[in-house]
């Protein structure tokens, strides 16, 4: 319960740190969730701009705490300086009106974080397994020696590091300032309230878009429903798609604010504009590597962003400074797609994912709301401008070369067409509702229709089982493990820790991959490493690969073959598969056993062998017991 606390009051800060510091950045009239995206931009900003060179530089996790501390008490005195210069104002009535402007993006969001939680099956397999990379390296990466060259799934030094791709996102980085100063369970902490800040700062920037393009304000009640709508159910619009997962069950990756913020944050300060001036030349590159530092995944988005906004300012301007650079930057797009080569694959995935999408009608009618749209107001031809000129850099050939190149991987082509549809959706039925509310069905409380809605869509989506949700399931499990990830597996990676502590001697630990755990499967040889930093668990480096490919770590070659091996001598612990197991320990280090529910047979045959019982973990709900874990070790 501790930990609920001190995550509850750490979120909560935070919001209302980064409102402040964004109310002192923007003056004028502007909203306050324009002001808190803004904030928001900035401080991360700074956070990357240290951490992206810590984390390439393979510096010390230290270099980047000290920076952190600097950073937040230098953001503090500028908001105290502010309030005391009197360039913002806080008193009684300015409270008031916040919270009547925005408390209801608060309870969004955790109606947000409740409808991921249903996702147990997916969460328990550590989003199979996403989540044995970026969650075991928040968890760990103020306690070991080799922080950005450390492979967080084993603990294998890895002198290539994780590549520069992940070296440019920083959200695991400062995630892990705030998870080791708090000393939170991480599970919890990433999977509850990062995901649920997350989702609150996602629901500001739709909002603060939103204002911004229909000039009105006080949205939070319409803006929390069409997140449920076009986000969490958007798989009833792009059934085709395999991005919607993220944001539903692991909404603390960089990679959930970018599919569906980057649009939204990025053009925030440019929609509503057809001039470039410094101020937003300035924070357009303080947002882009924003949202690289998240995920750089946000690249192709960020490039055809790029190209539609400076194509919009074209057609709106045409003078002939303007026409220069589009012509400038054109020429370069042709170019540049006729110089980098034509993936043909990615060309098909892309064409017929996109076609697979436009035979859903409501896909079809969005993009006519869009194009009526068009002829009405100035700022929704930009947005349509923006959209067609994206689709046009994914599809038309060549082209789309560049696209493809940006992306690297079908799955982030299809995340990026993922993020300009939600987009459209977002834009044009959001729009298109608000219009509808204000003329016909004003006179009822709008907090009034979007509680029917969100209660319907939810009902809908538990009674359908859609997307995995099981919400009797969830709330079961959840209350007999608090720290939402199974408890056997804090309780190990706890007791192999303590080995750590007590004997200052790294154990190159081997288990079975996966286990079942409340009757759902689980990897903990994966994630155990959040809760034991100091342990190799080199059954975890077969996530992804067939073997292991690393000289340096002393298990180079080890692969399934050998995972079959201790497999089968937990389901037959015999003098036969006891011998198998020994050649096994003989060709690779390994000082460290972990069988879950075993016979009790295997106490005495690996004992024979070297092996002797440490500790029992026993993972025990009510009357009965969910997991045993043995653990075995070789001194």
């Amino acid at each position: 319960m501790k930990d609920y606390i001190i995550g509850t009051i750490l979120t909560l800060l935070t919001a209302i740190f980064i409102q402040l510091f964004g109310c002192c950045i923007v003056k004028g009239e502007k909203g306050y969730t324009y002001k808190f995206v803004i904030g928001y931009l900035v401080y991360s900003f700074l956070v990357a701009i240290i951490g992206i060179p810590i984390q390439i530089l393979n510096l010390s996790w230290n270099f980047f705490f000290w920076y952190m501390c600097l950073l937040l008490i230098g953001i503090l005195m500028y908001i105290i300086y502010s309030i005391i210069s009197k360039k913002i104002v806080i008193n009684k009535s300015m409270i008031q009106q916040y919270f009547h402007s925005t408390w209801f993006l608060y309870v969004g969001a955790i109606l947000l974080l409740s409808f991921a939680l249903t996702h147990i099956s997916i969460i328990w397999l550590n989003n199979l397994s996403d989540d044995a990379f970026y969650l075991n390296k928040i968890a760990i990466l103020p306690y070991i020696s080799n922080p950005f060259k450390t492979d967080y799934t084993t603990g294998f030094y890895n002198a290539n590091g994780s590549g520069l791709a992940y070296n440019l996102s920083t959200f695991e980085l400062e995630a892990s300032f705030y998870a080791f100063i708090t000393r939170m369970n991480p599970a919890l902490y990433a999977r509850g309230f990062l995901s649920l800040f997350n989702y609150f700062v996602l629901l500001n920037s739709i909002h603060a878009f939103l204002e911004v393009v229909l000039k009105k304000k006080n949205l939070q009640y319409f803006v929390v429903s069409f997140f449920f709508l076009f986000v969490m159910c958007a798989g009833i619009f792009l059934k085709a798609s395999d991005a919607t997962w993220t944001i539903k069950s692991a909404a603390y990756f960089g990679s959930a604010l970018i599919r569906v913020g980057c649009t939204f944050m990025v053009l925030l300060p440019l929609i509503d504009s057809n001039k470039l001036d410094l101020k937003k030349i300035l924070i357009t590159i303080i947002s882009c590597v924003v949202m690289i530092s998240k995920s750089s995944c946000a690249l192709p988005v960020l490039f055809m962003l790029a190209c539609g906004y400076l194509t919009v300012l074209y057609i709106r301007n045409q003078d002939k400074k303007t026409t220069i650079y589009f012509i400038v930057g054109l020429i370069c797009i042709i170019v540049t797609g006729i110089v980098f080569p034509n993936n043909q694959k990615m060309d098909s995935y892309t064409l017929n994912l996109v076609l697979t999408y436009l035979k859903n009608p409501l896909v079809l009618a969005s993009f006519v709301i869009m194009i009526i749209f068009t002829f009405t107001n100035r700022t929704y031809l930009n947005i349509s401008l923006i959209v067609l000129v994206s689709f046009s850099l994914m599809l038309v050939p060549e082209i789309n070369d560049v696209v493809e190149t940006l992306s690297m991987y079908d799955f982030v082509a299809g995340r990026t067409i993922y993020s300009i549809f939600v987009f459209q959706f977002i834009v044009t039925y959001g729009i298109l509702i608000l219009l509808i509310y204000d003329k016909y069905v004003k006179h009822i409380q709008p907090v009034f229709i979007n509680f029917v809605t969100i209660v319907c869509v939810m009902i809908i989506c538990f009674l359908s089982g859609f997307e995995y949700t099981e919400p009797v399931k969830a709330l079961r499990t959840i209350k007999n493990n608090i720290y939402l990830i199974p408890n056997s597996t804090v309780l190990l990676g706890e007791q192999l820790e303590k080995y750590y502590q007590e004997n200052n001697r790294v154990l190159k630990m081997i288990m079975t991959p996966g286990v079942r755990v409340d009757n759902m499967g689980h990897f903990s040889s994966q994630i155990v490493r959040s809760f034991t930093p100091h342990t190799e668990s080199v059954t975890g480096a077969l996530r992804v690969a067939k073997e292991i490919d690393n000289k340096e770590s002393g298990f180079d070659g080890y692969n399934l073959a050998d995972i079959d091996t201790l497999n089968n001598f937990i389901v037959n612990p015999n003098e036969d598969t006891l011998y198998e197991l020994e050649v096994l320990c003989d060709k690779y280090p390994i000082n460290c056993i972990v069988l879950n529910d075993n016979d009790s047979r295997a106490d005495a045959l690996l004992e024979s062998i070297g092996f002797n019982k440490y500790n029992t973990i026993v993972d025990k709900q009510k009357n009965s017991i969910v997991i045993t874990y043995n653990i075995y070790i070789k001194e």
